[in-house]
């Protein structure tokens, strides 16, 4: 969306994405917000959300409001595109990507014929606007196939039309949103990382926001460094979901919505979950690590966030770093289209990861104990109150940290609803 404004004095919601407009309100106000608008404007009136068959920028959006269910689709948009390049009766394919069948890696300088390039260009532009609006089941091969795109080989395009022959098959799925209880009480963050699976040996990370059953936000990314350990990459891809939360709760508040306090964000890294709680122990492995990533040690204090062990198995976000098999695939991709309930299986912290906190908290302690010593014996200089108070602060943040970041053993599972239905939203586009 382009642009979101709120009409105070109307009290109207009104956003806009280049042409097309929507907006909700009270029906008086929404009256005579089109009556205003018609006497400046030349435009047209697409009617209600509610209709369950308007398209509002290319995705048709169903209400069921007996079921009380929100789906999103661009099925309408997706059968044209693939008709239009000649693979609509391809061999059907039941997931994306083989995860056994490498790509090879760009040559520089390589002679490309143009139209290859071009066609290749235009069809990873169509999975690319696919995944990041209706499919996130598909997020992983776009970004991967992106890779690509200064010099494409056979091998590539191959890939890419695997992907298209998947959208293929499966174009009937839908988004799905059930919508019974507002955001707050159903939200999960899903964050996982691939340690140096690029041929630069950088990490791609993904995560997801899942409201009310189905995924609400979701990104695949590449770390902008090399890290040293997948605990290293997880702490920067759970750094870069932690930003994109403050981001949702601003965009709560503009649309009057319950927001989730705390957000649970699911992680299978026992080591990121630790250094979420504080600094380490083991400095020399990770003194290395930039400040900005330690943003994500103020939300868990604050109590924004709270973060819990999720078995790697059930982990959603693994979808977005790697090619996985049939099984796990379908498994993952059902969980993100809001098919199926997402399941939080949370083990208990192993003893290593007891001892290390434990650990923690005993070398601050004394830290503080020998500065109070020096303090008694009258040698405590300027430099050490300094360092007795930072002890002690420290030692009251790691404590609080630690609480919070630390989740319940046992195993969950999230209520499937969605947003609370703006069936009063009307939608319009204006003609130039």
């Amino acid at each position: 969306m382009t642009a979101l404004t709120y009409i105070g004095k109307w009290g109207i919601k009104f956003g806009l994405y280049v042409d097309d407009y929507e907006y909700t309100g009270s029906q008086k106000s929404m009256n005579r917000l089109e009556v205003y608008m018609a006497s400046r404007y030349d435009k047209t009136d697409m009617g209600t959300i509610s209709d369950g068959n308007q398209n509002y920028v290319g995705v048709r959006r169903t209400v069921d409001l007996q079921r009380q269910i929100l789906t999103l689709d661009q099925e309408e948009y997706m059968e044209p595109a693939i008709r239009d390049l000649g693979m609509w009766d391809v061999k059907s394919r039941d997931i994306p990507g083989d995860p056994n069948v490498p790509l090879e890696q760009v040559e520089k300088e390589q002679k490309i014929p143009a139209k290859f390039h071009k066609l290749y260009r235009r069809k990873v532009g169509l999975i690319m606007h696919w995944a990041m609006v209706s499919r996130p089941d598909i997020a992983y091969y776009a970004q991967v196939a992106s890779r690509y795109l200064q010099g494409p080989k056979q091998s590539h395009m191959e890939y890419v039309d695997r992907v298209i022959a998947y959208i293929r098959t499966t174009i009937k799925r839908k988004l799905i949103y059930h919508c019974k209880m507002g955001p707050g009480a159903t939200a999960y963050i899903s964050v996982d990382a691939a340690f140096a699976d690029t041929w630069d040996f950088k990490s791609t990370f993904g995560w997801v926001i899942m409201l009310c059953g189905g995924a609400w936000s979701w990104r695949v990314g590449t770390t902008p460094i090399q890290g040293h350990s997948s605990c290293e990459v997880e702490y920067i891809g759970i750094d870069d979901a932690v930003r994109e939360v403050d981001f949702a709760e601003r965009t709560f508040e503009d649309f009057d919505l319950e927001c989730p306090k705390p957000w649970t964000m699911l992680e299978d890294n026992m080591g990121a979950i630790a250094l979420c709680a504080g600094p380490s122990p083991h400095h020399q492995r990770t003194k290395h690590i930039g400040l900005r990533y330690h943003y994500i040690r103020e939300k868990v204090k604050s109590g924004q966030i709270r973060m819990q062990h999720q078995d790697t198995e059930h982990q959603v976000a693994d979808i977005f770093t790697k090619a996985l098999s049939r099984v796990s695939f379908a498994r993952h991709s059902a969980v993100l289209l809001g098919e199926v309930e997402i399941k939080v299986i949370a083990k208990p912290l192993p003893q290593s990861t007891r001892i290390y906190l434990e650990l923690h908290n005993q070398q601050l302690a004394k830290r503080v104990a020998e500065t109070q010593v020096r303090a008694a014996a009258g040698r405590k200089s300027s430099a050490e109150v300094t360092a007795y108070g930072a002890s002690q602060k420290m030692l009251r943040t790691v404590s609080q940290l630690t609480k919070n970041a630390v989740g319940e053993d046992g195993e969950l599972s999230s209520r499937r609803y969605q947003f609370h239905l703006m069936n009063g939203a009307k939608i319009g586009r204006i003609r130039s």
